[in-house]
């Protein structure tokens, strides 16, 4: 939605600059595949691979290499040798992709697929309806535009917050309080504009607290908690997986939002408290604390 809509914006600042529409959409779509191939140029000379997976692989001379080269930066850097190794190196599992649904790992599967899939649905659920169910309480085109705007700084200012407090509180703490904390403002708003209990200045503000909380989940979500949870070599697959049944979850959930919202935008609110709450009591009784371990005791699978 929004690469559309700035291709958009694009197509018009390009038909004012006078190039014809036979060239301008063309260019749109070479500015950034350019831009994509620089990057994936950059990514390729000056990343290095993970270590632990090419470990895990079998490449340990090419994990080596890296650590070699990583260990003489921190040295150059301190001015003075690290520690020698006193530990057995632990083994480093390549674990197939059923291991995903038996065992330990399934239970991270089924938190990893909740907690994106609270994501999904309440961030772009906001993102994409927001001006029409304010339409719905009855705020006009101009109206809702202008508090959507406002409401959506909360999510810069979600997101700054969550860098400074985000190491300082217990992972799964943090998870059921931010849903927790949606929650209470979904039922909020719901309740208030289905009252008419709040203006037009209530409601932006209410959107902005509820967005700054919002934001600071979706940080916590998909860039901490998921990430974190898993095994080197089930990274990505894991990750992969709980972000594919968060998708999915978008592709029907908008189905259920237009049902509610025909009858009311304050239900669709409340729908997005409940999802939350959902989401809260399985990441407290399923979810698994990754503050503080190391990579070798979160990668410990029996």
């Amino acid at each position: 939605m929004k690469m559309m809509n700035g291709m958009m914006k694009m197509n018009g600042d390009l038909d004012d600059m006078g190039m014809s529409m036979s060239l301008n959409w063309r260019v749109e779509f070479m500015i950034p595949s350019v831009l994509s191939i620089i990057a994936t140029i950059m990514v390729w000379r000056k990343f290095p691979e993970s270590p632990r997976w090419l470990e895990a692989q079998g490449r340990v001379d090419e994990a080596d290499k890296i650590m070699t080269q990583i260990e003489k930066e921190i040295e150059a850097s301190t001015g003075r040798p690290l520690p020698p190794v006193t530990e057995a190196p632990a083994e480093v599992k390549n674990l197939p992709y059923s291991a995903l649904f038996h065992g330990q790992l399934l239970r991270r599967t089924i938190v990893g697929s909740l907690v994106l899939i609270g994501m999904n649905t309440i961030q772009y659920t906001l993102m994409t309806w927001m001006p029409s169910l304010l339409n719905g309480l009855g705020y006009d085109t101009s109206q809702s535009q202008f508090m959507t705007v406002f409401g959506l700084f909360g999510a810069p200012f979600g997101i700054f917050i969550a860098s400074l407090i985000m190491d300082k509180i217990p992972r799964k703490l943090m998870g059921v309080l931010l849903l927790g904390g949606m929650s209470v403002f979904g039922i909020v708003i719901g309740t208030v504009t289905s009252s008419g209990l709040v203006g037009m200045g209530g409601l932006i503000a209410l959107t902005f607290l509820m967005n700054t909380i919002i934001y600071m989940y979706v940080c916590y979500a998909s860039a901490v908690y998921v990430p974190e949870m898993w095994p080197t070599s089930a990274k990505l697959s894991g990750s992969g997986f709980s972000n594919a049944m968060g998708r999915v979850s978008n592709v029907f959930f908008p189905f259920l939002v237009t049902a509610l919202a025909a009858q009311s935008s304050s239900y669709v609110f409340i729908l997005l408290a409940v999802v939350a709450a959902i989401i809260a009591a399985g990441v407290f009784f399923l979810g698994i604390e990754t503050r503080g371990e190391s990579v070798e005791s979160i990668g410990s699978i029996d």
